[in-house]
Formats: C-alpha cells, sequence, structure tokens
C-alpha cells in the first residue's frame, strides 16, 4: 500500500470512529434507555439500546471474545494491507473504523450503544453499518473482480 493509500485508509477510518463515537455520545446524553425518538413510521426510529454481542445482536454476552477477535482481525488487517490492491482500501478502512469503534464501547463500557433501528433488523449503529458495507464490499471484490 502506497503513502496516498495509507493516508485514505487513516481518514475514512477515523472518520467512521468519530461520526460513529459523536452519535453514541448524542444518544447516550439525549435519550433514556429503551427510548424511541424520530420515528419514521414502522420504517426507522432512534433508538438508544445497549449491546452485550457483536453487529445486529448476534454473539450476546460474549464481550471478551469480541474484545480479542476485534484486536486479532485489526492486527491482520494492518499486515494483510501491505499486499491490498488499491480498490480493497476503502473497503478495509470502513472495516476498521466500525471495529475501533466498538471496540472503544466493548473497553470502556463494556458492551456497544446502538441507536439505529430500521424496520425488523436489530438496532445497530454506524459502526456496525461500516463493518457490513466494507465486508459486503471485500467480499463483491474476491469474487467477482478475482483480487
Amino acid at each position: 500500500m502506497n503513502h496516498r493509500n495509507e493516508v485514505f485508509f487513516a481518514l475514512v477510518t477515523g472518520s467512521i470512529v468519530l461520526i460513529d463515537q459523536f452519535f453514541k455520545s448524542v444518544v447516550e446524553k439525549s435519550i433514556l434507555l429503551h427510548q424511541e425518538i424520530a420515528r419514521l413510521g414502522n420504517i426507522f426510529s432512534v433508538t438508544y439500546s445497549k449491546n452485550i454481542g457483536a453487529s445486529f445482536g448476534i454473539l450476546q454476552g460474549k464481550t471478551t471474545f469480541l474484545i480479542w477477535f476485534s484486536v486479532l482481525v485489526l492486527i491482520g488487517m494492518v499486515w494483510y494491507l501491505r499486499k491490498t490492491p488499491a480498490k480493497m482500501v476503502p473497503f478495509a478502512a470502513l472495516i476498521a473504523g466500525g471495529a475501533v469503534s466498538n471496540l472503544i464501547d466493548r473497553v470502556n463500557l463494556g458492551y456497544v450503544v446502538d441507536y439505529v433501528n430500521f424496520w425488523y433488523v436489530p438496532t445497530f449503529n454506524v459502526a456496525d453499518l461500516a463493518i457490513t458495507v466494507g465486508t459486503v464490499g471485500v467480499g463483491y471484490w474476491l469474487y467477482f473482480k478475482k483480487v
């Protein structure tokens, strides 16, 4: 990975962390636990919840495992980024940003703050969304582009 890609990776990763941590802070200070605001019919609402699992509510109660898993994934990504094609860097940065933001919560709080409630999907946050989009992007490139 060249210097330009490293800077781009750091900016995207940092942006995801800052945006997600900002929204989490606002939600924690402004909304009671399980309170729902800004409802848009049955499609969307902002709801404060504490997730002791992984993205979209999986692996409930496995906080220690998720902390170590996140650390190992981030170490693996840093190692792998040296060989990553430039087209994969944005997706890797999304995954890293989401992983770091949720890791901050797990280490500091023992849970992850979730606040986006969309239709019938379990409550999630910007970090979960970044991880999901990044993973789909990596999968797309690996499967269809044969990177």
